[in-house]
């Protein structure tokens, strides 16, 4: 015999138990069972943004302040690395559109 013969198959009996679920009863709501109070409270509370906090105060001055050099540099150099990546993609994109209309010329042959 085979000893994927001899392997005892496997009780699934405490999985299968745990494929039941526990029902509830439905309620049946009305409209004069609803809270409207809590609606009024949660649509009260969901623009809560102030522009003039201490934030925004902040981000405000931070943005009107010039670059620093070091910043310039590095902003540069940010913008030289994307520039260089695009130019990559663009290449394989190029490279990819050669290799498709070569394989479709082969594929009229």
């Amino acid at each position: 015999m085979s000893e994927k013969a001899k392997v005892a198959p496997l009780d699934l009996g405490l999985l299968e138990e745990d494929d039941e679920f526990e029902e509830f009863p439905a309620e049946d709501w009305t409209a004069k069972d609803q809270d409207d109070e809590d609606i009024s409270v949660w649509e009260d509370n969901w623009d809560d943004d102030n522009v003039e906090d201490d934030f925004s105060k902040q981000l405000k001055i931070e943005l009107s302040k010039p670059l620093s050099e070091e910043k310039k540099k590095r902003t540069n150099a940010e913008m030289a690395m994307e520039l260089r990546t695009r130019e990559a993609q663009a290449q394989q994109s190029q490279q990819l559109v050669r290799m498709e209309m070569e394989r479709k010329r082969l594929y009229r042959k």
